[in-house]
């Protein structure tokens, strides 16, 4: 037993006491730890506290690769300067998502593999992005199979219209996340293709898409945004970022929303508006079509102002 303790990196008292599943809203709990460390006390003991909580739970894939994204997310605002510490971080990440991407639960597996498969595209490394694809799990190709859609439907005819709602609410926030990434991906290849006409009405339709289902922003301008960052239009990257920042003030709650009418949310934090400002002004130095940004002056001030 001590020999096993070692090798794991833990003590005999948790190998003998650990538990094997954890319900969802444990899992919630944890992570909500897990960030509130990373974000007040650094990458490093926000680190070792996460891995400390994986030792205690070794089995929850789960909650593993959530926590791979809760690093990946801190890491995103590291310098790069530490090449050895920085490498470190992007190995265990690594490693928490391949243990995730064995789990049994279909929805962590696939996960799991497409956050591994955006990183080997990434490094170019097509074959291997290949086979990995190759692990997740095939959507159904019979028309009316989605399990989601047939719940609601089952809720429907025991008068449980509340329930049907919810389900279907979740399901429309979900795929309003997939047809945004379709859109950016799309406006991103007819820009590729020389195709700027296209790519400017294929963000028209994103933003145009995002305002009517009600998502996040009241007046979203993402879209145009990310296509003046690609063609370094730094005149249309500072009207439309100061539109951006403006937009955050507006944002509403779900709950708010006709669509979203049966969703529970949590009352936001008073400095919501603030962090989310200083997160989204972050980014800028972290993508590489943004980088630019932070060298003209008036993306300089709003930085500075919003630190």
């Amino acid at each position: 037993m001590p020999a096993l303790a070692r090798l794991l990196g833990t003590d005999c008292n948790t190998l003998l006491c650990f538990k094997d599943e954890l319900s969802n809203s444990e899992i919630a709990v944890l992570l909500n730890k897990m960030q509130a460390c990373l974000q007040e006390k650094g990458l490093q003991e926000g680190y070792e506290y996460i891995a400390q909580k994986l030792r205690e739970y070794p089995s929850c894939e789960a909650l593993a690769y959530y926590a791979a994204l809760l690093l990946e997310g801190a890491l995103m605002y590291q310098t790069e300067e530490r090449q050895e510490e920085f490498l470190f971080y992007r190995k265990e990440i690594e490693r928490l998502y391949e243990f995730a991407a064995k789990s049994k639960q279909t929805e962590i597996k696939d996960q799991a593999l497409a956050s591994m498969v955006e990183k080997k595209i990434q490094d170019h490394h097509w074959e291997q992005a290949e086979k990995l694809l190759e692990q997740m799990t095939q959507p159904p190709k019979s028309f009316g199979a989605n399990k989601k859609q047939l719940q609601a439907k089952l809720y429907m005819e025991k008068k449980e219209y509340a329930q049907a709602a919810k389900l279907l609410e979740e399901e429309l926030i979900g795929q309003t996340l997939h047809i945004d990434a379709i859109l950016l991906t799309l406006m991103k290849i007819a820009l590729k293709e020389e195709c700027l006409k296209d790519a400017q009405e294929i963000a028209s339709i994103h933003d145009e898409v995002q305002q009517l289902l009600g998502f996040r922003i009241e007046q979203p301008r993402l879209a145009q945004f990310s296509l003046a960052c690609e063609q370094k239009d730094g005149a249309a990257c500072i009207r439309l970022l100061s539109e951006i920042l403006q937009s955050f003030e507006q944002i509403s709650q779900v709950k708010d929303k006709a669509l979203y009418r049966h969703l529970q949310t949590k009352q936001a934090p008073e400095d919501f508006v603030t962090q989310l400002k200083k997160m989204f002004l972050r980014t800028l130095t972290c993508a590489p079509e943004t980088k630019f940004l932070c060298e003209i002056p008036e993306v300089q001030a709003m930085i500075e102002k919003n630190s």
